[in-house]
């Protein structure tokens, strides 16, 4: 089985939101060793051009984290897209990873429509990790730490295989025992 997990950074927090980052690591689901990485830097001032949103209060928030944001930073939209759709293609993963099942996928599916793509992987494919945290560690926030997409992903993972490995979960497939 192959596994990636996928975040995002935003300038908004509707489906309509400019990105700019995208940050996504395949990985080994038995050993939880990343095996690649991608990490891309999207230009909004391209994607407004283009519909998409910007919300002034998440760019505050960027701020207060001391994030400088450039308008003009980073690659197309497009090309942004062809990049990671290249990177899903080439590891094609069994399971897609995302920290929360609102955010993330509803975003890239709207940037899918946008552009006349179909999606990047089977709608059944997505798994939401914050749930499985929620789960595992109830009322317990995650450790604080840079705030980056590729980062998040790293930083994800981890937090995933703990909240597995308390829970007594595994992400291979267990083998079945006929008597």
């Amino acid at each position: 089985m192959k596994h990636l997990f996928l975040d995002l950074e935003t300038l908004d927090l509707r489906p309509s939101a400019a990105i700019t980052e995208i940050g996504a690591v395949a990985f080994d689901p038995a050993t939880f060793s990343h095996t690649d990485i991608l990490e891309l830097f999207v230009a909004p001032l391209d994607q407004v051009s283009r519909g998409r949103t910007i919300d002034p209060g998440t760019v505050e928030w960027h701020r207060s984290k001391g994030h400088t944001i450039d308008m003009d930073k980073g690659i197309t939209l497009p090309a942004a897209m062809d990049r990671l759709a290249a990177f899903v293609a080439l590891h094609k993963p069994d399971r897609v990873w995302i920290w929360g099942a609102d955010f993330d996928r509803p975003i890239l599916e709207d940037i899918c429509r946008m552009l006349g793509r179909e999606s990047l992987w089977e709608y059944h494919a997505t798994l939401d990790a914050r749930t499985i945290w929620s789960l595992a560690f109830p009322n317990t926030r995650r450790p604080s730490r840079t705030h980056t997409a590729l980062d998040d992903c790293l930083c994800a993972i981890s937090d995933l295989k703990a909240a597995l490995s308390h829970l007594s979960l595994n992400l291979t497939p267990m083998e079945s025992s006929h008597v």
